[in-house]
């Protein structure tokens, strides 16, 4: 009853905010639209599953089908994003001050469709980042001394486009990575950047919940501001996901997506906790890896082989634990 009578004084407040502030249509819209964010956040906070899914049979004993395509998938993580900043940096006496400085910023945006915790963006930090593996990916080749690690950058820097395909979470720390580290490769060949929504982050919190709409591209204001449109595709985003759906149900509709698509090599922008999972659930419970325990770090690049077969007569998919190659970052 105390949660309840919490919940509803939260959106009372927020409609009495609304009534005070709202100078403008687009400002009332906005204001709505969050009251009903803050709805969507709590009620997934109290009644998600995203995260109660139980451990499926060994992938170990999926019988792969030596006639159908492997996949090369690259998983990169996206900067360290306002939430982060906030919550992840410990709670000693500074956790109170980036508290309350959040707040603030949440309070100022609140007439607007931007968000400190809703669908948290890059920070600061985050952006550097990004930066930092943009210039990793801009070094010379056979700066590294890993030939596989040579032949991904190369991929990801679009040397081979035609053979790969850019995607990314419906979250915009993930969007944002995507377009800062991809920004040439995207600019250079006018392909297709695609939003997934089965690539949205598994958790509770409210940062995982998408702005965007079923359908709805990000906002490429940012692209046009460097002089170049960026032709995001958003058929493949469902906009936020729902009360009923969890990780590893979307884990499963992306393999199945990825095992169907023309293309070698899948990367996505994405996030730790969706990766880490993906490994817990698609290596062989025998095979220890860090990727099982650890979250890839901030900007970390991964790359692995996902082979597709049969389990007991069904579609079934596995990585192979040879295959795992740290192209940037590794785990921590």
């Amino acid at each position: 009853m105390e949660v309840m009578n919490g919940v509803v004084a939260l959106l009372v407040s927020f409609i009495m905010i609304a009534w005070l502030l709202g100078s403008s249509e687009n400002a009332v819209a906005n204001i709505i639209r969050k009251t009903k964010l803050l709805a969507i956040g709590i009620t997934h906070m109290l009644l998600s599953k995203d995260k109660k899914f139980k451990a499926r049979q060994d992938p170990d004993a999926v019988v792969v089908d030596p006639n159908a395509p492997t996949k090369r998938i690259v998983f990169l993580r996206h900067g360290e994003s306002e939430w982060n900043e906030v919550f992840n940096r410990g709670f000693g006496p500074s956790f109170l001050v980036r508290l309350v400085s959040a707040l603030i910023r949440e309070a100022l945006l609140l007439t607007t469709r931007d968000s400190v915790f809703f669908d948290s963006p890059l920070s600061d930090t985050g952006i550097k980042q990004t930066q930092e593996l943009v210039r990793f990916l801009q070094r010379p080749q056979g700066s590294v001394a890993d030939p596989k690690v040579d032949e991904i950058v190369a991929i990801l820097n679009g040397e081979a486009a035609k053979g790969s395909v850019l995607t990314t979470s419906n979250l915009r720390r993930a969007i944002a990575t995507g377009l800062i580290v991809f920004w040439d490769r995207l600019r250079q060949t006018r392909e297709n950047f695609l939003v997934l929504s089965c690539l949205q982050e598994v958790t509770f919190n409210v940062d995982g919940i998408s702005l965007l709409e079923n359908g709805e591209v990000p906002d490429g204001s940012v692209g046009r501001a460097l002089g170049q449109e960026i032709a995001f595709d958003a058929e493949f985003n469902a906009g936020t996901k729902g009360l009923r759906s969890n990780g590893y149900a979307r884990m499963g509709e992306f393999c199945k997506w990825a095992s169907a698509r023309p293309e070698d090599t899948v990367v996505c922008a994405g996030h730790s906790l969706w990766f880490r999972d993906f490994f817990r659930n698609f290596l062989p419970f025998a095979a220890r890896h860090a990727s099982k325990q650890k979250k890839i770090v901030n900007c970390g690049v991964i790359a692995f082989t996902l082979q597709q077969g049969t389990l007991n007569g069904r579609p079934a998919y596995k990585v192979d634990p040879a295959s795992i190659t740290v192209v940037y970052g590794g785990f921590k």
